[in-house]
Protein backbone atom coordinates (compact mmCIF):
# COMPACT_ATOMS: atom_id res chain seq x y z
CA UNK A 1 0.00 0.00 0.00
CA UNK A 2 1.39 3.11 -0.70
CA UNK A 3 0.57 5.84 1.85
CA UNK A 4 2.14 8.78 0.51
CA UNK A 5 0.95 9.10 -3.40
CA UNK A 6 -1.42 8.52 -5.53
CA UNK A 7 -1.38 8.49 -9.33
CA UNK A 8 -4.21 10.37 -8.88
CA UNK A 9 -4.81 13.72 -7.04
CA UNK A 10 -8.27 14.52 -6.39
CA UNK A 11 -10.33 15.36 -3.19
CA UNK A 12 -11.83 12.07 -3.28
CA UNK A 13 -8.25 10.44 -3.22
CA UNK A 14 -7.17 12.53 -0.52
CA UNK A 15 -9.63 11.13 1.92
CA UNK A 16 -9.06 7.64 1.07
CA UNK A 17 -5.72 8.15 1.38
CA UNK A 18 -6.27 9.41 4.85
CA UNK A 19 -8.19 6.69 5.76
CA UNK A 20 -6.25 4.16 4.48
CA UNK A 21 -3.12 5.66 6.04
CA UNK A 22 -5.11 5.90 9.64
CA UNK A 23 -5.96 2.46 9.19
CA UNK A 24 -2.85 1.41 8.38
CA UNK A 25 -1.60 2.21 11.77
CA UNK A 26 -4.19 1.16 13.47
CA UNK A 27 -3.92 -2.43 12.14
CA UNK A 28 -1.24 -5.21 10.80
CA UNK A 29 -0.77 -4.86 7.23
CA UNK A 30 0.77 -6.13 4.77
CA UNK A 31 3.38 -3.39 2.72
CA UNK A 32 5.57 -5.50 -0.18
CA UNK A 33 4.75 -8.60 0.98
CA UNK A 34 6.13 -7.57 4.66
CA UNK A 35 3.99 -7.85 7.81
CA UNK A 36 3.92 -4.92 9.30
CA UNK A 37 2.36 -4.84 13.01
CA UNK A 38 1.26 -1.89 13.97
CA UNK A 39 -1.18 -1.57 16.72
CA UNK A 40 -2.70 -4.72 15.57
CA UNK A 41 -6.60 -3.56 16.32
CA UNK A 42 -9.17 -5.65 15.00
CA UNK A 43 -11.29 -3.82 11.99
CA UNK A 44 -13.74 -2.35 13.07
CA UNK A 45 -17.59 -3.01 12.56
CA UNK A 46 -20.60 -0.64 12.31
CA UNK A 47 -24.29 -1.56 12.94
CA UNK A 48 -26.45 1.01 10.77
CA UNK A 49 -30.29 0.77 11.14
CA UNK A 50 -31.87 -0.36 7.53
CA UNK A 51 -35.61 0.03 8.50
CA UNK A 52 -38.22 -1.59 10.54
CA UNK A 53 -40.34 -4.82 10.14
CA UNK A 54 -43.11 -6.61 11.50
CA UNK A 55 -42.11 -9.32 14.12
CA UNK A 56 -43.83 -11.14 16.54
CA UNK A 57 -41.04 -10.81 19.42
CA UNK A 58 -43.21 -12.32 22.03
CA UNK A 59 -44.27 -15.04 19.08
CA UNK A 60 -47.80 -14.82 21.04
CA UNK A 61 -49.48 -14.87 16.95
CA UNK A 62 -50.10 -11.26 17.48
CA UNK A 63 -48.65 -7.75 16.51
CA UNK A 64 -49.64 -5.36 19.29
CA UNK A 65 -47.34 -2.65 21.27
CA UNK A 66 -45.52 -3.93 23.88
CA UNK A 67 -44.53 -2.58 27.06
CA UNK A 68 -41.56 -4.70 27.72
CA UNK A 69 -39.22 -5.77 24.86
CA UNK A 70 -38.78 -9.09 25.31
CA UNK A 71 -34.88 -9.10 23.70
CA UNK A 72 -33.64 -7.03 26.64
CA UNK A 73 -33.85 -7.50 30.17
CA UNK A 74 -34.27 -3.70 30.66
CA UNK A 75 -38.04 -2.66 32.06
CA UNK A 76 -40.21 -0.07 30.34
CA UNK A 77 -38.20 -0.56 26.58
CA UNK A 78 -41.57 -0.25 24.87
CA UNK A 79 -41.93 -1.34 21.28
CA UNK A 80 -44.72 -1.98 18.98
CA UNK A 81 -44.28 -5.26 16.97
CA UNK A 82 -45.35 -3.45 13.70
CA UNK A 83 -41.96 -1.45 13.68
CA UNK A 84 -39.29 -2.99 14.83
CA UNK A 85 -36.28 -1.96 13.53
CA UNK A 86 -33.29 -3.90 12.16
CA UNK A 87 -29.63 -3.16 11.45
CA UNK A 88 -26.59 -4.57 8.88
CA UNK A 89 -23.18 -4.37 9.12
CA UNK A 90 -21.04 -2.31 7.20
CA UNK A 91 -17.12 -2.21 8.31
CA UNK A 92 -13.91 -1.42 7.64
CA UNK A 93 -12.54 -4.26 5.84
CA UNK A 94 -16.09 -4.11 3.92
CA UNK A 95 -15.06 -0.32 2.67
CA UNK A 96 -11.74 -1.48 1.83
CA UNK A 97 -12.34 -5.11 0.18
CA UNK A 98 -15.91 -5.08 -0.44
CA UNK A 99 -16.89 -8.91 -0.09
CA UNK A 100 -19.50 -8.72 -3.15
CA UNK A 101 -19.33 -7.20 -6.71
CA UNK A 102 -22.02 -5.62 -8.80
CA UNK A 103 -21.86 -5.75 -12.68
CA UNK A 104 -20.90 -2.25 -14.23
CA UNK A 105 -24.15 -0.74 -15.86
CA UNK A 106 -22.10 0.93 -18.83
CA UNK A 107 -20.10 -2.44 -19.48
CA UNK A 108 -21.71 -5.70 -18.70
CA UNK A 109 -18.21 -7.39 -18.92
CA UNK A 110 -16.97 -5.48 -15.87
CA UNK A 111 -17.83 -5.34 -12.26
CA UNK A 112 -17.90 -2.83 -9.32
CA UNK A 113 -17.15 -3.46 -5.96
CA UNK A 114 -20.04 -3.03 -3.61
CA UNK A 115 -20.70 0.56 -1.61
CA UNK A 116 -21.79 1.42 1.57
CA UNK A 117 -25.83 1.47 -0.40
CA UNK A 118 -25.31 -1.69 -2.18
CA UNK A 119 -24.66 -3.07 1.41
CA UNK A 120 -28.02 -1.43 2.44
CA UNK A 121 -29.59 -2.73 -0.05
CA UNK A 122 -28.82 -5.87 0.04
CA UNK A 123 -29.84 -6.27 3.11
CA UNK A 124 -33.56 -4.46 1.85
CA UNK A 125 -33.72 -7.29 -0.76
CA UNK A 126 -32.53 -10.43 1.22
CA UNK A 127 -33.42 -9.89 5.32
CA UNK A 128 -30.66 -12.69 5.53
CA UNK A 129 -28.41 -9.53 5.72
CA UNK A 130 -29.92 -8.24 8.37
CA UNK A 131 -29.23 -8.25 12.23
CA UNK A 132 -31.04 -6.93 15.34
CA UNK A 133 -30.32 -3.30 16.68
CA UNK A 134 -29.56 -3.91 20.30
Amino acid sequence: MNLLTREKSTLADSVVLGMEYAMAIMHTDIVDGVTINYLELPRRVYTFQGGTQVEDLNENGIIEALRDDPRTEAVGDAINEAEVPWCFDYGEEDWLNPNFSLPDPLDPEESSPATFLNYLSRAVSQPAFRNNCL
